[in-house]
């Protein structure tokens, strides 16, 4: 506890032939993490860096085979809607299936049969698939443009020249026909034909046919006028060509859909095949790579594990084992840096994921997540402050940690913050007589909340001063609380100077102020004598004399922070007040709705049940992000540095088994 779990570094030297054997057992318990030997290490020690075996090329080619199925089928993967919990909490509901642990020869087997059984219809579907979506495409892009020209009944056979005229087709804004005709007339008299068809958005499809030897003096004129020339292919009359097109293309829209059917029976019958068998391959695949982060001599392998300390044993056991006992050791049991498994009692460890939010400790720091768990969920009792509320908050939390924790460990951590959380919401409600706002005070037992209140109302009188005072004391502790697990931590790690001069100088230095203070208060009879002033003086000068010595001129930032944090505290009142101010207005609401005739007896309980809820949601938003703050700003800026390396032991990733 307040330390990260003690770990050890292990440095193996095995045989060639052993390795993978190895590998796959740590793979399989999941109790080492492979570190990486850079080339430096590896140059000092004058190994070469081992290599994948071989095999790795297979697997990988029947990964590439399978995805390229998977990425075909998964498009008839019904979509899961997830709500918001499932969302922040990541929660995947995939089912999982039993399997068991597969040797490389096993799984290979496995993913050739998997694939023989349909591989080959597949890919001969997914290339007429693609012939068809582009044929579909090119049918699409001719009848978009040829059914522009559909009412002109035109016969492609007399396009553009014969032997005495020439014929064009093409769209031309509306704005210009009417010029474009008036000019026609001008240049050719009664010597052409134009003919309008159907309109689209700002243009009109248009032909226009001239006699042949009159070719050059059209062109000269159409390119006034913004015509779109249009070339069709075919012969015959447009309307049949345009038919034909669409025939094809329902011939070719037929093929694809019974196309479509026949792949989505693959999906329905293989595709979750497919995705274990991938997952297996994967599992593999990862066995044989993880070899380039060691190093090799021609007959040896050289690679470096981490684990936690308690297994140690087990670690060397297992190396033991797969080697028969032919491996040399160099083991490190109190190393000065190493990657980080927190280490905690049961009851904290879901306050865990809070710590990671910020920053992992470093391996010899102090471990904040103890510190954290409880008043966290103190600050979250404060600003929700309603009984009622808190009540809601640990339903929501046990039936998160009931349907939810089987699928993920956030889920289940998510659900005893939320239910700890609500038990401080309902002391503090019980505390200040909040349930519902002034609901129960008012509607139930015709008082108010001050006089039900064990404590006292804040919203009563001049209370809220009362509780500002006390927030603010709480701040300055939790911020001096800071302070001395930062002086414990620096003597621990036997860094005195620091301890002395970063911290515990604190104490020294407010201290001498509240010795002076006392020569003053109360004013009509202070506890201490008017001499005590020098004392307190002379202990406050020494007390700044060592954060100098320790930080220069930052001390004086430094002392302004301190204020400055502590003022930060006093958002422990505003939300607190903001919480009870909007449940008595929606209670408010509710009552005026309620006096409304007929339909105020339906109407008011829609107001307090939904004003409620949307109080209780955005307010425990706002606690929780406020908690966060106060800690991960405030209280964690006195102490705690973090930048720690997670432990990531080498280990089966699994989604869709179990073994």
């Amino acid at each position: 506890m307040l330390r990260p779990a003690r770990m050890c570094k292990i440095d193996f030297l095995i045989p060639e032939e052993s390795k993978s054997k190895l590998m796959e057992t740590l793979h399989k318990e999941s109790v080492a993490q492979v570190e990486f030997l850079n080339d430096s290490y590896l140059d000092e020690k004058k190994l070469e860096r081992d290599q994948p075996p071989e095999r790795v090329t297979e697997i990988s080619k029947l990964l590439l085979r399978l995805r390229k199925i998977i990425d075909l089928l998964s498009r008839f993967e019904p979509k899961v809607d997830k709500n918001l919990i499932e969302d922040i909490l990541s929660v995947d509901r995939t089912e999982k299936t039993k399997s068991e642990h597969l040797t490389y020869e096993q799984a290979i087997k496995r993913a050739e049969k998997v694939l023989e059984k349909c591989e080959d219809r597949i890919d001969e579907i997914s290339k007429r698939l693609y012939e068809i979506e582009s044929k579909r495409t090119g049918l699409s892009d001719k009848i978009r443009s040829y059914e522009k020209f559909e009412e002109l009944n035109f016969n492609l056979d007399h396009l553009e020249e014969s032997g005495y005229v020439h014929t064009i087709i093409g769209m031309m804004p509306h704005t210009e026909l009417l010029e474009f005709q008036k000019k026609m007339k001008e240049k050719f008299g009664k010597e052409f034909v134009f003919v309008e068809g159907a309109s689209f958005s700002t243009k009109k499809s248009v032909s226009i046919c001239v006699m042949k030897n009159r070719r050059e003096d059209l062109d000269a004129i159409i390119r006034e006028f913004g015509f779109e020339r249009m070339r069709i292919e075919g012969t015959g009359n447009i309307k049949h060509i345009v038919a034909n097109l669409r025939g094809e293309l329902k011939d070719i829209g037929a093929e694809h859909k019974d196309l479509e059917t026949e792949l989505k029976g693959f999906y329905d019958k293989d595709y979750r095949e497919f995705l274990i068998t991938e997952e297996i391959l994967d599992i593999e695949k990862e066995r044989n790579e993880i070899f380039i982060s060691c190093g090799k001599t021609q007959k040896t392998v050289h690679m470096r594990l981490w684990a936690v300390k308690e297994d140690f044993e087990k670690v060397e056991n297992l190396v033991k084992k797969e080697t028969n006992n032919v491996y040399v050791m160099d083991e490190d049991l109190d190393p000065e840096d190493a990657p980080i498994k927190l280490k905690n009692p049961k009851i904290f460890q879901p306050f865990e994921g809070l710590i990671k939010l910020f920053a992992l400790p470093k391996y010899n720091e102090i471990d904040p997540t103890v510190l954290m768990a409880p008043t966290f969920c103190l600050f979250f009792g404060i600003m929700l402050t309603d009984a009622m509320y808190g009540l809601f908050l640990i339903i929501a939390g046990a039936v998160i940690w009931k349907t939810l924790s089987k699928y993920t460990d956030s889920a289940k951590s998510g659900g005893i913050i939320i239910i700890g959380c609500g038990i401080a919401a309902i002391f503090f409600g019980v505390l200040t007589g909040s349930y519902f706002g002034d609901m129960f005070a008012v509607d139930l037992f015709n008082s108010t909340p001050q006089e039900i209140a064990i404590f006292m109302d804040p919203m009563y009188g001049s209370n809220a001063m009362t509780f500002l005072l006390i927030f603010m004391a709480m701040g300055f502790v939790h911020l001096f609380a800071g302070y001395f697990f930062g002086a414990y931590d620096s003597i621990r790690r036997g860094d005195k100077k620091k301890a002395l001069t970063h911290y515990i100088a604190w104490y020294v230095f407010v201290g001498g102020l509240g010795i002076a203070a006392l020569t003053f208060f109360p004013a009509e009879a202070p506890l201490l004598p008017e001499f005590f002033v020098y004392i307190g003086a002379v202990v406050a000068l020494a007390g700044f004399g060592l954060l100098f010595w320790g930080t220069g001129f930052m001390t004086l930032i430094d002392l302004i922070g301190i204020v400055g944090s502590t003022l930060s505290y006093a958002r422990l009142l505003a939300m607190g007040l903001t919480t009870a101010g909007i449940a008595m207005s929606f209670n408010f609401l509710a009552r005026m709705s309620l006096a409304i005739p007929y339909v105020g007896i339906i109407l008011a309980p829609i107001v307090f049940i939904s004003g409620h809820l949307i109080n209780i949601l955005i307010n425990s938003l706002g606690a929780f992000v406020h908690s966060l703050r106060l800690h991960y700003v405030e209280n964690f800026g006195t102490f705690y540095e973090g930048g720690g390396v997670e432990f990531k032991p080498f280990r089966e990733k699994r989604r869709y088994t179990y073994v």
